[in-house]
């Protein structure tokens, strides 16, 4: 049984808001294909080597069975129930429909994502062992009995804690976002300043994000990390604090035998423990010198600096407070029920109350002793083990939910305004739009692009952000209070999204693009699908281009959300008339000789900018930035900003090569002018080659392009024939990245098909360098000439070549004098 291929996704993905795993296998060989446990004692006999493997001291109990033809279900619940019986609290699975590259397809929910591959890795062996009757090899079972041990001490080390599990559980209920942020898809975060393994959280977005460590709030706590870390501070802090205290006369221990020795001359029960670290001093009575002694060294190992001290005689309490209320009460060892609380000495209350009071943290656990003098403070924990303090898993969540309401108070979700804008073309421009608009409007904004990360205007991350990376390096930037991701089909299908939901969405097209690649999406119809899934998570409200055939068939699916349709081909009327439940349209409309981009409400009709004072429309020349414009504005006024606002944004944005790479620039390069754009599918270029058309241009024309190396030769020669017959001269070349193509053959078959159309062999240069052919490109231009460059994903050092050419300066068509865009009448 071969794995075929697995998409590990730890945040909210297709299938769930939590993370889970989908798993493509096949099987191998005529037997393994005979999946045919219909017999009982076939059943049975999985049901012996299942339980043989795991060894006597896992319970026979809920054993995953075999049933006739449904090998899918089979494996995700086999897999499940591994990763339980390694101690992984998980609990679903699911079986998906085969495919014809892939028989079995199923999810299984997972803490971590090693284990989950451990389990789906040991139950393709055992279930192979089993068809293949391969059960009498005891080198079989061993290695299977091997395996599993392994998994068990592999996923032991990295086991969510108790009060973890419950504060993402009450966080779920409340619906405030949660990252674990010891899990992929983040970098580990260790070293002795942690205080919880495998229990570090951030709830909330943006500028309302917490994060704790265990129960202690990194961020908000910031005056007590000495404290936490350290107990020979945290006593040091307590004989400061004028509260009664209980001395025990704690010493620093240097060595083994100084220890023996200050036991000694206290001449009493002591206690032991690091002087730096989280947690309560223990309730040690230790007389013996000898394990005196042995203790220290024990500890000495661990810590470089040990404390010794006089162990509490009498009553000991340890209460533990969340929120300015008494949660949990230990005594003894012993966690106490509710009834036990009532019966709380209110001395001892009190004081823990003056403790909690002054610092204020959230959570903590105080250790009492009881004296002759009355109640006294022993120690304080601020990251107490939730689940020490509780009795049952109900106490546990109610403990958990009430710290998450000391984090939001009043309801609170800690959650930002969010857009999300998905499609095949234009997600970047549309982004980097709403940017500027809301830029403009005193918003601090985060943008994550396939350009990169910006908070505020300033690029923090200049790798491709258009997906997960991107989304959480904004969400988790404290300075952004609304942020704008671009959301890839590619991301949302292999690793997931950065955020369970949004405020607002946009789908703006969907065309033919990374189709049968790695991720398996095979036609129109299930890219469709994931795009929609992407706008789904919309909670307000969603956009939808009107002129986009699969765009517009999602409007149906949205029923809460304000719908707002964009058309630059129809008008608002004719769009009222089919779709009667849209709030609102946005179209381009011609008045007064000039179109304008205008927002139609039931309250009627509001134009909003004039087409040819968005630079980045080219005077009207670029349909589809008026489409993205349109868009933007949509979206904006969804999100209720004012129109001279939105204008303004529109206006002052300009398509700058820096800030804006390869989208649709358009420059003066000494005598001859550039436009450099990242087209790269048919649709794209498509619209690219409309704006070409329109574009005054004295000399001749020239294209340097290339396309991806990873596309079908039907995908080159589609782009090859959409650009055959405008220009005058072509130079084929390549990305940079070949993905085990010869260097010849992708230009090579955009030259056979531009030969095909009827385009002059003298017309057609082939480099097979990218870089080489721009510089070429580049010298072949001459005055008046317009020189076209379609680049890849290295589009910011291409562009460098072209600044390094020569002088460079923008062309602002707007100074110029206004053209007709393309718009419908009203």
């Amino acid at each position: 049984m071969r794995l075929y291929r697995s998409f590990s996704f730890p945040v909210p993905n297709l299938h769930a808001d939590w993370p889970v795993m989908e798993a493509w296998l096949n099987f191998e060989g005529a037997q393994e294909a005979t999946f045919d446990p219909a017999a009982a004692d076939r059943a049975d006999e999985f049901a012996e080597l299942y339980f043989r493997v795991l060894g006597a001291g896992e319970p026979v109990r809920n054993c995953p069975m075999p049933k006739a033809r449904e090998p899918s279900s089979f494996l995700a619940q086999l897999a499940l129930d591994l990763q339980r019986r390694a101690g992984h609290m998980v609990r679903l699975a699911w079986p998906l429909a085969p495919r014809e590259d892939a028989s079995i397809r199923f999810v299984v929910e997972y803490d971590h994502v090693d284990t989950v591959a451990g389990a789906i890795r040991l139950a393709r062996r055992l279930v192979r062992a089993w068809l293949l009757r391969d059960l009498p090899a005891t080198d079989t079972i061993s290695r299977l009995q091997a395996e599993f041990a392994q998994l068990k001490a592999a996923a032991a080390k990295v086991t969510t804690p108790a009060d973890a599990r419950a504060l993402i559980s009450a966080a779920r209920s409340r619906g405030v976002p949660w990252y674990r942020m010891d899990r992929e898809p983040f970098d580990p975060i260790e070293g002795a300043f942690r205080l919880r393994p495998n229990g570090l959280l951030r709830f909330g977005h943006g500028c309302h994000q917490q994060t704790l460590d265990g129960v202690f709030c990194v961020e908000g706590l910031k005056d007590w990390h000495g404290l936490v870390h350290n107990r020979a501070q945290r006593l040091s802090w307590l004989s400061r604090s004028g509260l009664p205290v209980h001395d025990t006369g704690a010493q620093a221990i240097s060595s083994a035998a100084r220890a023996r020795r200050v036991a000694r001359q206290i001449g009493g029960p002591v206690w032991l423990a690091c002087a730096t670290g989280p947690g309560l001093i223990e309730m040690q009575a230790e007389t013996d010198p000898d394990r005196i002694q042995t203790l220290a060294e024990r500890l000495s190992q661990a810590c470089p600096e040990t404390l010794l001290g006089r162990s509490p005689e009498g009553r000991r309490i340890d209460l533990l407070w969340i929120d300015g209320q008494i949660f949990g009460l230990l005594e003894n060892e012993t966690v106490a029920t509710s009834r036990s609380l009532l019966a709380l000495p209110s001395s001892c209350a009190e004081l823990s109350a003056q403790l909690a009071a002054t610092l204020n943290s959230g959570c903590l656990s105080v250790a009492l002793v009881e004296a002759t003098a009355g109640w006294r403070i022993l120690d304080f924990d601020l990251n107490p083990r939730l689940d020490r303090f509780t009795y049952d898993e109900n106490a546990l969540e109610e403990a958990a939910r009430s710290l998450l309401c000391w984090l939001y108070p009043d309801g609170a979700d800690g959650r930002i305004p969010i857009f999300a804008v998905t499609g095949t073309n234009g997600k970047t421009t549309t982004c980097h739009m709403l940017e500027s608009m809301l830029l403009g409007a005193g918003f601090r904004v985060g943008l994550a692009t396939s350009l990169g990360s910006k908070v505020n205007g300033d690029l923090i991350c200049d790798r491709e952000d258009g997906y997960l990376p991107g989304h959480l390096t904004v969400l988790g930037h404290p300075g952004v209070e609304v942020a704008i991701l671009e959301s890839t089909r590619g991301g949302a299908r292999s690793i997931g999204l950065g955020f369970d939901r949004c405020d607002f969405s946009a789908c703006l097209n969907v065309a033919a693009d990374h189709l049968n690649d790695e991720l398996g999406l095979r036609n129109l119809e299930e890219l469709a699908e994931i795009k929609q899934w992407i706008a789904l998570r919309a909670q307000k409200g969603v956009v939808l281009n009107a002129d986009d055939e699969r765009s517009r068939a999602m409007i149906s699916s949205f029923s809460q959300q304000e719908l707002l349709l964009v058309s630059t081909s129809r008008t608002a009327r004719s769009l009222a008339a089919e779709f009667p439940a849209v709030d609102v349209f946005c179209t381009v409309e011609a008045q007064a000789g000039r179109s304008w981009i205008t927002l139609h409400t039931r309250n009627g009709a509001r134009p909003v900018v004039a087409v040819d004072e968005i630079p980045i429309t080219l005077s009207g020349m670029a349909d589809y930035n008026v489409s993205n414009a349109a868009h933007a504005v949509a979206l904006c006024s969804a999100f209720g900003m004012e129109d001279a606002a939105i204008a303004a944004g529109l206006k002052g944005f300009k398509p700058d090569a820096r800030s804006l790479t390869a989208r649709l620039n358009y420059y003066q390069v000494g005598a001859f002018h550039v436009l450099f754009d990242y087209a790269h599918n048919p649709h794209g270029v498509s619209a690219l080659m409309k704006v070409v058309d329109r574009l005054p241009v004295a000399g001749r024309k020239h294209l340097n392009f290339a396309v991806s190396a990873r596309r079908s030769d039907a995908f080159a020669r589609e782009v090859a024939a959409i650009v055959a017959g405008r220009f005058d001269f072509y130079l084929c070349t390549n990305y940079a990245a070949l993905y085990q193509r010869g260097p010849a053959e992708i230009p090579e078959l955009l030259r056979a098909e531009l030969l095909a159309q009827g385009v002059a062999p003298g017309q057609i240069s082939v480099v097979e360098i990218g870089n080489d052919g721009i510089r070429r490109s580049l010298e072949a231009a001459g005055p008046g000439d317009l020189l076209v460059v379609l680049v890849g994903k290295t589009m910011r050092e291409q562009w460098k070549i072209i600044e390094r050419f020569g002088a460079i300066k923008a062309v602002d068509l707007i100074a110029s004098g206004p053209a007709s865009a393309p718009g419908a009448s009203a």
